[in-house]
């Protein structure tokens, strides 16, 4: 019965490949989608093991204003000053805590310019609650002035060869580069692809009391949610405004997972839709396969049924037949999808999802043949032996 099955379905190969290719995108867009998804998700999960479960970021602007990426957040509106940094600084449950000034300014070294990232952080206090890894020469010293350490891919802006005792210019005053980061990726901090000098060297380079972003970590012991709500009320009392009306935002792991996560699941719906509409139109072309297969087929249905063959063995052959299409459009799209893995980077494969993608392609293309295998099931013998 399946070389029956197979011999028909080969016999007309344009119109094999255009029904499995309908089911191979649908199975391709499914998969990959899931795919797409779990790789995102791990992502997301391992950047907020880097931000910390215990760590927060306040920045100057309403929380309906936040505009960032997965790879920094940036203030777009308000004003942090020491005053907001130091009524966080005396709560009881901070641990630690560093401000920080940020800027996009032009970078000079030798005879070129490159527009870069600058932090200006406190290095002691900036190493409690960054977790940042020097590739080669030093980070900052408390104290110290006119010294930069740069990101790992900042030398990559410049034709001349940066590295330790470089000198460049931020603003017209030279720094020092004493030290490279290690390459850490996509991160909720940009590490990469900034250089980072002193505290009071950015004040004056940018000349400027304002804070870009106050970084802290909530003590072991205290509930990150109360926290988070005495740092707000703290803020409120210092900054003298009402609850709804901030003009600053909290940025916590929790609030950056829901972020991503509706994010997240506004891409899957729209994928999911895509893939459903997909589905759809695979079941159409497979129905109407196995329907003209059903019409050019009467006359040797007949000759089965006259032999001997039950409606059974009808109806299961057309079945088969369908569930053949389905099966090849679903081993061809989990394939494409496997073969995306070696250009993505966020995607994480599974032969899990390939063999779900099979199975649900086949049991679609079952589904879609039914109706046309059962016609075929229940022709009159002979009207089919006089069919023309």
């Amino acid at each position: 019965m399946l070389s029956l099955a197979t011999s028909y379905l080969f016999s007309n190969k344009v119109r094999l490949l255009l029904t499995v290719l309908s089911i191979a995108i649908a199975v391709f867009s499914i998969v990959s989608l899931v795919s797409i998804s779990e790789g995102m998700r791990e992502q997301i999960t391992s950047q907020l093991e880097q931000f910390g479960p215990r760590s927060m970021v306040v920045i100057p602007t309403a929380q309906s204003r936040i505009t960032f990426t997965p790879g920094a957040f940036r203030p777009t509106t308000g004003v942090l000053t020491d005053k907001d940094y130091y009524a966080l600084k005396s709560l009881p449950f901070i641990s630690t805590i560093a401000r920080s000034i940020s800027r996009y300014v032009f970078v000079e070294f030798k005879e070129e310019r490159a527009k870069i990232n600058v932090f200006a952080v406190e290095p002691v206090a900036f190493q409690d609650v960054v977790f940042v890894d020097v590739e080669k020469g030093r980070f900052l010293k408390e104290g110290e002035r006119g010294a930069a350490v740069i990101g790992a891919k900042i030398a990559d802006l410049f034709d001349e060869s940066l590295d330790i005792n470089s000198k460049i210019k931020i603003e017209g005053r030279v720094f020092r580069v004493v030290g490279v980061l290690e390459e850490k990726g996509n991160s909720f901090f940009p590490i990469d692809n900034v250089i980072i000098i002193p505290y009071d060297d950015g004040k004056e380079v940018f000349d400027t009391k304002e804070i870009s972003a106050i970084r802290l970590t909530v003590s072991e012991g205290k509930n990150i949610q109360e926290a988070e709500k005495e740092i707000k009320e703290a803020l409120r009392l210092k900054r003298g405004v009402k609850e709804g009306e901030e003009d600053f935002s909290i940025l916590s792991s929790r609030f950056v997972e829901q972020r991503f996560t509706a994010v997240l699941d506004l891409v899957s719906a729209l994928f999911i839709g895509t893939a459903f509409v997909s589905f759809v139109v695979g079941a159409v072309g497979i129905a109407n396969t196995v329907l003209m297969s059903f019409f050019e087929r009467v006359r040797e249905i007949g000759v089965l049924r006259a032999v001997g063959a039950k409606r059974r063995f009808i109806l299961t052959l057309f079945l088969m037949e369908s569930v053949l299409l389905g099966a090849m459009g679903g081993v061809i799209g989990s394939g494409g999808a496997a073969l995306l893995s070696l250009f993505l980077e966020v995607y994480k494969f599974r032969v899990e999802y390939a063999l779900a993608g099979i199975i649900l392609a086949a049991f679609v293309g079952g589904l879609a043949g039914y109706l046309p295998a059962k016609k075929a099931a229940d022709l009159d013998i002979a009207e089919a032996l006089r069919y023309e």
